[in-house]
């Protein structure tokens, strides 16, 4: 494939696509992407750079498809060891997780190509990603022109509402085999009761 071919994107996209059918979580699905390095422009010394292409390439797209800023980004990976793992940073400690400058000066190092690839492939895996359930539509930064699609024919109410039972139904399929709240066997309400109710009270509240 040549170097920077628009056609890079839609082959990430194609093999998130495929990830999405049998995995739960975006990290997961991160994690086994392949990235076609060779097709790709990174203008860093790769014999000195701390952090090689595909590492941050699969950064980039994360934080591309959850719509984190780089300072955003470089916290969640300096606190959360799944993360470095899903972009296999080939670091011992959270205190080695690339910060804000090593995400900058690796985004301004790669080709405008790359840059658009890259971009262009965090948007298609957002869609898949949320066709497929994998993650929340809730979570997927919406570009401008796709809100007022949304929008044509429907009431600000009904939008809410369907936004509402999406993000619910991820709370039931994601966090209800973790959520656990040790109480009595006699209980008037199940578990599930209560995290249902509790997430209908969150969106409900951000809804507002």
């Amino acid at each position: 494939m040549v170097r920077d071919d628009p056609a890079v994107a839609e082959s990430i996209v194609v093999h998130a696509e495929s990830l999405c059918q049998h995995e739960d979580h975006l990290w997961d699905v991160i994690n086994q992407l392949s990235i076609p390095v060779a097709s790709l422009t990174d203008e860093r010394d790769q014999t000195k750079a701390d952090f090689e292409t595909e590492e941050m390439v699969k950064a980039h797209l994360f934080m591309r498809i959850r719509g984190f800023s780089q300072n955003e980004f470089a916290d969640q990976l300096s606190t959360r060891s799944n993360l470095i793992k899903s972009v296999e940073f080939d670091v011992n400690t959270l205190d080695a997780a690339p910060s804000q400058q090593d995400l900058s000066y690796a985004w301004c190092n790669f080709s405008d190509d790359t840059q658009n690839i890259v971009e262009a492939a965090a948007e298609g895996i957002g869609q898949v990603a949320v066709e497929h359930d994998v993650i929340s539509e809730a979570l997927v930064p919406v570009l401008p022109d796709e809100e007022a699609d949304e929008d044509d024919g429907q009431t600000d109410k009904e939008y809410q509402k369907q936004k509402a039972t999406k993000l619910i139904n991820l709370a039931r399929k994601h966090v209800l085999p973790e959520f656990e709240t040790g109480r009595a066997a006699h209980r008037t309400y199940s578990d599930e009761a209560i995290l249902d109710m509790f997430a209908r009270r969150v969106v409900c509240t951000r809804t507002e």
